[in-house]
């Protein structure tokens, strides 16, 4: 079982809640089963920015934003 940061910002799509985190080391946007609360998995750009993560649901995607950068992620 893997581990997440702390989560401050939300979006959910169909039955995954994902969390955008405040830290960059061990964080990201995590995904969780949204019934069970079990971590799927962890996006991280790996840049080592110390900025706060940022996510939206956009339909069947994800809008993130990390530091200058914007990325775009399957909701799924």
């Amino acid at each position: 079982m893997g581990s997440a940061a702390e989560a401050w910002q939300f979006a959910k799509v169909g039955g995954t809640l994902y969390g955008a985190t405040e830290h960059d080391k061990n964080g990201g946007v995590h995904a969780f089963d949204a019934a069970t609360g079990k971590l799927r998995w962890t996006y991280n750009d790996n840049t080592g920015e110390n900025q706060k993560w940022y996510v939206i649901a956009t339909g069947k995607r994800l809008a993130v934003m990390h530091a200058k950068r914007l990325y775009a992620l399957p909701a799924v």
